[in-house]
């Protein structure tokens, strides 16, 4: 396509916008083929939300067919100071940026992009078109295929931070559906629930076989936590329901019609995925895959009539939202006839232990859907669906405090608002810079909300200071069980020596939920294997067990194979006699695990040793470990090697990279 096409229709574009009175805008990207068959629901859409929420509604239909045109117009549009784009929605055929050289942004797809097809081993991501302090270099297109490769650029952020809210409205010809009709229907369907809001009342939570280890006490936690999302809802009546996969065999049916309630609003699904399959039960005797389907496929929706009631479904798996592909569960969701409009999923594989309800109470508190996506910090996370979607709320409506970002609202709405609100406030105000650590540091201490305290330490955990060491240090005692099992993890990130004792102690608990034991004996292995096991001889004396010997035995034996998992490995890497082979993939294994005492050698042969396709690995691999005690030593190297003209173009775009990831 000429250049001079795609700045014509950008000149046409902005004149036909010029006119508007001024205000927030929101705006609807579509094909001209899908707004040619649909115009008369795009238009109904439109209008229900500007009712709803009084943006200045654009439809901006793709001309162009390439992702970076349509990002020229929304930035532009977003930073129009007299009216901002607050957010958008890509509706039908808009081309998909297939994301390479940016895994540092997702919670765990780490597939190696050399050996595996790039359509494979790309991230499917908005976040090109709603994150504008990103950079990306275009590679490449899938010809016949919305599929649009791009790499991250060094020349741009390397954490995300998304400028505005977005979501995907993409049907497609599959099961016996048309396009255009399933895209009618739901457009309508989106339409009468901006303008006929639903009350936020009821909630249902599952957890699928094998997901988070299949802790107890962690699905006893959550409940709580959800009364603080929705504080409205704790008047002793019965709003808050929860299925186990064990409840039955299968359970799929079970909790088919439980989301199929008509009174239902939300649906958190915690299982694994696949992008046509939600995982569910285990194969148990006496039934088998053969006997019976023990999982919920993208073909059960039509053929046993599955027509989802709940407004607003989280499905916390792997692939369900995979949008690049002719189908995904996700998708299924929305284009049924049953009440779904926005559904939160994920669309290449996720971790377990990330904050899926993360300001999940906004929706029902002046907050839309998309910004539970805008504020998961994760390039994998996608809402599809109406992004503007919330439940009836009095007051003022978030996203337009949001884009005004007013220091002095923010520090009301910490005082006074609601747990999800005084979170939201707190986010803002450290990105402002308006809080110190210490201070922030104050507010977990003193809170007495879930979502404040957690929210309060991922602040911290950005600080990388030593209020974040302390903050460690209290969040490994925490009430709730997610922030403790978050603060093991970010232990191990830290590996700093003032946290052993508390590590070692978590250890030797001796009834820790079954998650926080496992991401346990994995953190131990970041930190000085010496001082550890003097430690933990030092609390061993201490416990009281029967069979002591025995006991004592089993226990020093497994603390060894914590602490010292994989330092063969790490090893490996800076000694001449290992393999190219096995040298390339210990280290990608230090992207997971590292061991901070091996960094000064690591880095050493890095500058000294390493050819350049294995210093471009290490450096990435590297820059997972911004947390990590002696992580200025790692930025001071990445920092020298951005700089030296002597080293290969490639090797000084990684360190780059690696500089701004840990740097920040």
């Amino acid at each position: 396509m000429k250049i001079s096409r795609i700045v014509i229709s950008f000149l046409l574009l902005f004149a036909s916008l010029s006119a508007l009175a001024k205000g927030e805008r929101f705006a609807i990207v579509i094909d001209p083929s899908s707004y040619a068959a649909a115009q008369a629901e795009v238009s109904a859409y439109a209008d229900a939300v500007s009712k709803a929420d009084g943006y200045k509604v654009e439809i901006v239909q793709d001309v162009w067919g390439v992702p970076d045109s349509i990002r020229v117009v929304l930035r532009k549009m977003h930073f129009d100071a007299r009216q901002p784009l607050v957010g958008a929605v890509f509706v039908g055929d808009i081309p998909v940026a297939m994301v390479r050289g940016a895994q540092h942004l997702a919670s765990a797809f780490k597939m190696d992009e050399e050996r595996f097809p790039r359509e494979e081993s790309s991230i499917p991501s908005d976040r090109f078109y709603d994150d504008f302090s990103l950079a990306f270099e275009p590679i490449g297109h899938d010809e016949g295929t919305p599929l649009f490769y791009y790499r991250l650029s060094a020349e741009g952020a390397q954490t995300l931070s998304p400028d505005i809210f977005s979501g995907r409205i993409r049907p497609v010809d599959a099961d016996g559906k048309v396009r255009t009709d399933a895209l009618k229907a739901f457009l309508l369907k989106a339409a009468d629930a901006r303008l006929n809001p639903p009350v936020m009342d009821q909630l249902m939570f599952f957890s699928g076989h094998g997901y988070i280890s299949e802790s107890k006490t962690a699905r006893l936690d959550e409940k709580r936590v959800w009364l603080e999302h929705f504080p409205l809802i704790d008047d002793g009546r019965h709003h808050i329901s929860y299925i186990d996969y064990s409840d039955a065999v299968p359970v799929k049916f079970h909790l088919m019609n439980e989301i199929m309630r008509p009174d239902l609003n939300v649906a958190m699904l915690h299982h694994h995925g696949a992008p046509e399959k939600e995982y569910l039960n285990a194969i148990a005797p006496p039934y088998t895959e053969k006997d019976t389907d023990l999982d919920l496929h993208i073909q059960d929706f039509a053929g046993y009539g599955y027509k989802p009631a709940a407004q607003l479904v989280v499905l916390d798996a792997c692939y369900n939202g995979s949008f690049q592909l002719d189908n995904c569960i996700a998708d299924e969701y929305i284009f049924q006839e049953g009440g779904t409009v926005a559904v939160q999923a994920n669309s290449v594989n996720s971790l377990q232990d990330k904050w899926p309800d993360r300001f999940f109470g906004l929706v029902a508190a002046g907050g839309c859907a998309g910004d539970l996506v805008r504020y998961a910090p994760y390039i994998e996370s996608h809402l599809i669906g109406d992004p503007t979607f919330r439940f009836a709320y009095k007051g003022e409506n978030l996203d337009v405090l949001i884009q005004k970002d007013s220091k002095a609202a923010w520090k009301r709405l910490l005082r006074k608002g609601t747990p999800d609100e005084k979170a939201l406030a707190l986010e803002h105000l450290y990105r402002k810079g308006a809080l110190k650590a210490a201070e922030i540091l104050e507010i977990y201490r003193t809170s007495p909300y879930a979502v404040v305290r957690l929210e309060a330490f991922y602040c911290l955990s950005r600080s990388r200071g030593d209020a974040f060491v302390e903050g460690i240090s209290l969040a490994l005692d925490d009430a709730d069980e997610f922030i403790r099992r978050t603060a093991v993890k970010y232990a191990g990130k830290s590996g700093d020596a003032r946290l052993i004792p508390g590590m070692v102690k978590m250890f030797l608990t001796n009834n820790p939920t079954s998650r926080i034991a496992f991401d346990t004996s994995y953190s131990l292995l970041s930190f000085d294997t010496d001082a550890l096991s003097a430690e933990f001889e030092r609390q061993l004396a201490l416990q009281n067990m029967v069979k002591a010997a025995e006991e004592a035995a089993a226990l020093r034996e497994a603390f060894g194979r914590s602490a010292t998992r994989f330092h063969q490995d790490q090893a490996a890497v800076f000694n001449p006699s290992t393999s190219a082979k096995e040298r390339r993939s210990c280290i990608r294994q230090i992207r997971s695990h590292l061991n901070y005492g091996f960094v000064p050698a690591l880095l050493e042969y890095l500058r000294a040793s390493a050819p350049a396709t294995e210093q471009v690995m290490l450096l990435e691999a590297l820059g997972w470990h911004g947390h990590a005690w002696n992580a200025a030593e790692i930025v001071k190297v990445a920092g020298e090697m951005s700089a030296d003209s002597s080293l290969p173009e490639e090797v000084r775009r990684e360190a780059l990279k690696t500089y701004k990831r840990l740097a920040q």
